[in-house]
C-alpha cells in the first residue's frame, strides 16, 4: 500500500454529511424538504446559510423505478459552507425524522511521491 498524504487545507476540498434517508422518504428539490407521504420535513432552520442537499446519486428528471435505483434515490448529502465542520451538524441531521444513518466521509488523501 502506498503512503499518502493529506489534501492541504487551502485545496477546498469540502466534506460532505452523507444521508441515508428512511424508506418512503425522498428529498424535493423544489421545496427544498423532505417528504414521506403528507409529512414534512424543511432542513432549512437547521443548517448554516449556504449549505447545500444534494442527491448522492443523481436521478434526473425520471422518478426511480427499479429497486436498486430506489435503494439509491434514499441517498442525499449536505454541503456545508467552507468555514463549517461537518462533525459539528452530524447529531443534529441524525435525530431529523427522515434519517436512517448519516455520517461524514472520510478526509480525503493524495498519494505520496516514492522517496528516491
Amino acid at each position: 500500500m502506498q503512503p499518502a498524504i493529506p489534501v492541504p487545507g487551502h485545496a477546498g476540498v469540502r466534506l460532505p454529511i452523507v444521508v441515508e434517508l428512511k424508506k418512503g422518504w425522498h428529498y424535493e428539490e423544489a421545496s427544498g424538504s423532505f417528504a414521506h407521504g403528507r409529512q414534512r420535513f424543511d432542513p432549512a432552520e437547521a443548517l448554516p446559510a449556504g449549505a447545500q442537499v444534494t442527491q448522492r446519486f443523481p436521478a434526473g428528471s425520471i422518478p426511480p423505478r427499479t429497486t436498486q435505483e430506489r435503494e439509491l434515490a434514499r441517498f442525499v448529502q449536505l454541503v456545508l459552507p467552507p468555514d463549517d465542520v461537518p462533525a459539528k451538524y452530524l447529531d443534529l441531521v441524525q435525530r431529523w425524522p427522515c434519517v436512517a444513518n448519516a455520517y461524514v466521509i472520510p478526509p480525503p488523501s493524495l498519494p505520496s511521491l516514492p522517496q528516491a
